[in-house]
């Protein structure tokens, strides 16, 4: 199947650059966040092509939402994204496919540590009960 982000270097080479803008479906890139979420949404793929000493160059960005596990209480958090892009593709034919280089702006946008809101207590380290819904009752002096 084709990605929706193959794109002709014929296309590119006529005008010196190309534009792409494009939404494509979030099911063109499963599992692309491994264990770390999920997307939620299709993704806005905003770039610029250009030839660049005989290569493909890729700047733009990627934005959509997606959803992770509180780093703290591992409550779902559904969040904004945006993922910059900068590459440079080899052109060996004659189309490219950026689809790989969005799936790595992706994988490095991923944040360290995400929480639900700024005062998150938590879960209890004894109980394992979320802390943010009330005293569990442990004495484990983290109430």
């Amino acid at each position: 199947m084709k990605s929706p982000l193959t794109i002709s270097v014929g296309k590119i080479k006529e005008t010196g650059n190309l534009t792409v803008d494009e939404t494509v479906p979030e099911s063109e890139f499963p599992d692309c966040l491994g264990n770390a979420g999920r997307l939620t949404g299709p993704l806005r793929v905003e770039l610029d092509l250009f030839v660049k000493d005989g290569k493909i160059g890729v700047q733009g960005e990627v934005r959509g939402e997606w959803e992770m596990e509180c780093g703290r209480c591992l409550a779902p958090v559904r969040t904004g994204y945006i993922a910059p892009v900068d590459s440079v593709l080899e052109s060996s034919g004659s189309a490219v496919d950026a689809a790989e280089e969005v799936r790595q702006a992706l994988v490095l946008a991923i944040p360290s540590k995400i929480v639900c809101r700024p005062d998150c207590k938590g879960l209890c380290p004894s109980c394992k009960n979320d802390r943010n819904k009330g005293d569990c009752g442990c004495k484990t002096g983290y109430n």
